[in-house]
């Protein structure tokens, strides 16, 4: 399933809002962090010790790409 950049806020937390999007599509760390079903500060953790999916950082903001994210995803069921 794809899962579109909006965050919605419901009864238990922050959410993605469903819809058809891009797999290019960009992520803020909080939105990967909803795909991810972890916590921001985990990917935060993560790319300080230089592991979990790509990013880029553009000035101070952390970018993903959803391509990337389910890429990466998928290796970890490999292992």
């Amino acid at each position: 399933c794809v899962w579109s950049g909006t965050l919605q806020h419901g009864l238990y937390g922050f959410h993605l809002r469903r819809e058809s999007m891009d797999a290019n599509e960009y992520l803020t760390n909080d939105e990967a962090a909803v795909v991810l079903r972890r916590p921001a500060s985990t990917l935060a953790y993560w790319r300080h010790m230089g592991e979990g999916p790509p990013y880029a950082k553009v000035g101070k903001r952390v970018l993903y790409r959803r391509i990337d994210i389910e890429e990466w995803l998928a290796r970890q069921f490999e292992q």
